[in-house]
């Protein structure tokens, strides 16, 4: 028996399940569906290799009509997902962007009180350890969190005349995890030196020989455990790990499920949180009753014609500046690229057949778990993060935002988890 079981060690598993453990007298149970990650999986130039590997869930979508026809996907959608120790932040793109103040207040605004930018700017600043020299000292970065936030240690001259292109409409270059956003920036990463830096990394491993700090990998969560009575109440999870079957119960405290791809649990023997769901997308229903089986996933990809808009309308800009303040790289299509004609005279097909072909959902999904007031309908959980209806339940992660953060979902991750934390911890 366990006081805390955290199913899923993914960014926000490991998040919780470093805050939890801290407690000496709570025993914390770790499980995490994947294998550890290996050195590949610190590379970060590797970063996009990982799709069907075994650090990764391995999930497309039905067929679609309107994109994700290039690369040889023929109108499925690719899905990654990450599997393993640290989850997705082990096989992202590392890129660290928190979005704008609005998308925070949006979500105060929509019946979550607390979760404007103001109240949770906090919790971005605890995760974080700003290692930029020029950005360490800013109000809005923190050099005491475990998580690093770096540039790379080179940037190609292309980088550097991508940004310089703001000269042309006037724009600064700035901090775009700043104050303000309109401008342009090179991008902040989740780079520790010249390796990755996944949520395994910065929360786990630094503490994983904590006496009370129980990691299980390569075991499944395949059913969360309810005790009887009119009130349903998390009460353990059920595993597979090889073939053998296990059954873990909360002691007196409760289990914590974290992420799974497509409902992370968290337990604790008050309450059950779950961290994290597949995000953003339309999940139609089950392929079988089997439950190793993926769920058919719709991303409904530009079924309203109105969403192609502000796709036409970036990609119109990306080819002027191309053609204006970048005329000394050449606009050639590399052998992954062939299914548009990138020396089309008629810019609107062009436009067109990228946004056919060069489209996809990427790996940003969010909302299947939606936080609000309860008399909303479309929620499920409350602004505590705790599911409606259901006792010592809550979920951590992505699947809770109401709303896309305005960029990479992977910052946003960590100061939900870390918010999150701080819930438990002050219910106990």
């Amino acid at each position: 028996k366990f006081d805390f079981i955290v199913v899923g060690a993914g960014s926000a598993g490991c998040v919780v399940a470093n805050r939890l453990s801290a407690n000496p007298n709570w025993k914390v149970l770790l499980i995490e569906a994947g294998d550890q990650d290996n050195f590949l999986t610190d590379i970060p130039a590797m970063n996009g290799l990982f799709a069907f590997s075994k650090y990764d869930w391995n999930y497309t979508s039905i067929k679609q009509e309107h994109g994700c026809y290039g690369l040889g996907m023929d109108g499925y959608c690719l899905y990654v997902r990450g599997r393993g120790m640290g989850g997705c932040s082990t096989v992202n793109h590392m890129m660290y962007v928190r979005g704008v103040a609005h998308d925070y207040d949006l979500w105060e605004k929509m019946g979550n009180p607390g979760w404007d930018y103001r109240s949770v700017l906090p919790y971005f600043l605890k995760a974080e350890n700003m290692t930029i020299p020029e950005l360490s000292k800013s109000p809005y970065h923190s050099t005491k969190g475990p998580l690093k936030v770096s540039y790379p240690r080179y940037w190609p001259e292309l980088a550097q005349d991508i940004v310089d292109t703001r000269k042309v409409v006037d724009l600064p270059e700035l901090d775009y995890n700043g104050p303000n956003q309109n401008g342009a920036a090179h991008i902040q990463f989740n780079v520790d030196g010249s390796t990755r830096c996944s949520s395994a990394k910065a929360y786990i491993y630094p503490i994983k020989d904590r006496p009370n700090l129980y990691i299980f990998m390569n075991t499944l969560v395949t059913k969360v455990l309810f005790s009887k009575g009119p009130r349903r109440r998390a009460i353990g999870v059920s595993c597979i790990t090889g073939e053998e079957k296990y059954n873990y119960a909360r002691d007196r405290k409760g289990v914590l499920s974290a992420p799974t791809p497509v409902a992370t649990m968290f337990f604790n023997t008050s309450n059950f949180v779950d961290t994290q769901i597949v995000q953003g997308i339309v999940v139609q229903g089950l392929n079988s009753s089997n439950y190793i089986d993926p769920p058919l996933i719709d991303p409904n990809l530009f079924e309203n014609s109105s969403d192609k808009e502000p796709l036409k309308l970036g990609l119109r800009q990306m080819f002027k500046i191309i053609s204006s303040s970048l005329k000394k790289y050449s606009l050639t299509a590399s052998p992954l690229l062939e299914d548009c004609d990138f020396s089309d005279p008629d810019l609107e097909n062009l436009v067109e057949c990228c946004i056919k072909y060069y489209s996809e959902p990427g790996g940003h999904p969010i909302g299947t778990a939606k936080m609000g007031p309860r008399s909303d309908k479309t929620t499920v959980v409350d602004p505590h993060l705790k599911v409606h209806t259901i006792d010592n339940l809550r979920v951590i992660d992505a699947s809770v935002m109401p709303t896309i953060p305005s960029g990479n979902t992977n910052a946003a991750v960590y100061m939900l988890a870390e918010k999150g934390s701080e819930f438990i911890l002050n219910d106990y």
